[in-house]
C-alpha cells in the first residue's frame, strides 16, 4: 500500500469520525433545547421523551446507566393505567439527597389504589412497596409524566447523554471536536488554495520562461538578419548595362 492510498484512508476515518461528533453535538443540542422547552423539564422528541435509569431499583428490567423512552400520558390517558405498567414520575420526597423535593424516577405500578387518583409504586429489584420503608410515598395522578416498555430502552446510553449534558462532558466530547473540526477544515482549506496558488504560479513561470525563449530567438534572428551582406548583381544585368552604355556612345559619335 503506498503512501497516497495511506494519506487517502486516514483522511477518510477522520472524516467519520469527525462528522459522528457533530452528529452527537446536534442531538445533544436538540435534547438540552428539548428538555428547557418542555414543562415537566422532560426532553421529549418525536413524542418520545428519554429517561436515564441512575439506579438499580428496577433491575433486572432496567440496567443503570440504561436510555428509556418514555410516551407522555394525557390526563385521560392516566385513567388506563393498571398495576404491573411502569411509570415515570415526580416524587414528593427528596430522593437524591440534594434537598428539594419532585426528584424523577422509573417504577412499576404495585397497587391503584380506588377512587384516590392514587397510585403504588415498586422497584423491581426492591423489597418492598415505595409506600414503605424509611421515606415512604405515593404517586397521584397529576406527578405521573408518562408509560415505558420493558423493551423500549437502549443500554448505557443514558450514562453518556447524561455525561454529554455536563459542562464538563459537552466541552470534552461537544465543544472540543467541533473546534478541532473547523480547525482542520481550516488547513484544508488552507492547504487547498496554497496548493492551486503553487499550480497557478509554476504555469505563469512556464509561461514566462517561453515568452522570454520565444522573444530572444526573435532578437537573434533579427541581429543576424542585419549583419547579413546585401545580394550581388548579376553578370547578365552587368552586361546589359554595359551594352546599353556602348549602344548611347556610339548614337552620340555619330
Amino acid at each position: 500500500m503506498d503512501k497516497q492510498m495511506i494519506k487517502r484512508i486516514a483522511s477518510i476515518v477522520v472524516n467519520v469520525l469527525v462528522w459522528a461528533f457533530v452528529v452527537l453535538a446536534i442531538l445533544v443540542t436538540v435534547l438540552v433545547f428539548a428538555a428547557q422547552g418542555s414543562e415537566d423539564g422532560v426532553p421529549s422528541i418525536f413524542g418520545k421523551s428519554l429517561i436515564t435509569i441512575e439506579t438499580n431499583s428496577m433491575e433486572d428490567t432496567y440496567q443503570v446507566g440504561d436510555l428509556v423512552f418514555m410516551t407522555k400520558l394525557t390526563d385521560e390517558e392516566k385513567y388506563d393505567l393498571k398495576e404491573g405498567d411502569i411509570i415515570t414520575f415526580r416524587t414528593s420526597v427528596d430522593l437524591n439527597g440534594d434537598g428539594k423535593i419532585g426528584d424523577i424516577n422509573t417504577h412499576r405500578i404495585y397497587e391503584v389504589i380506588d377512587g384516590t387518583l392514587t397510585v403504588v409504586t415498586k422497584g423491581d429489584n426492591n423489597p418492598a412497596p415505595d409506600n414503605q420503608g424509611s421515606n415512604p410515598y405515593t404517586v397521584h395522578h397529576s406527578d405521573i409524566l408518562g408509560v415505558c416498555t420493558e423493551t423500549g430502552r437502549i443500554r448505557g446510553l443514558g450514562s453518556v447523554i447524561n455525561f454529554l449534558r455536563s459542562s464538563l462532558g459537552f466541552f470534552l466530547c461537544i465543544v472540543l471536536p467541533l473546534i478541532l473540526f473547523f480547525l482542520y477544515e481550516l488547513y484544508n482549506f488552507i492547504s487547498i488554495l496554497t496548493k492551486e496558488r503553487a499550480k497557478r504560479a509554476a504555469v505563469t513561470a512556464k509561461e514566462t520562461e517561453e515568452e522570454i525563449k520565444r522573444r530572444a530567438i526573435e532578437e537573434y534572428l533579427r541581429s543576424q538578419a542585419e549583419k547579413a551582406p546585401a545580394p550581388e548583381e548579376s553578370p547578365s544585368a552587368v552586361s546589359s548595362d554595359t551594352n546599353g552604355e556602348t549602344t548611347k556612345n556610339e548614337n552620340k559619335n555619330e
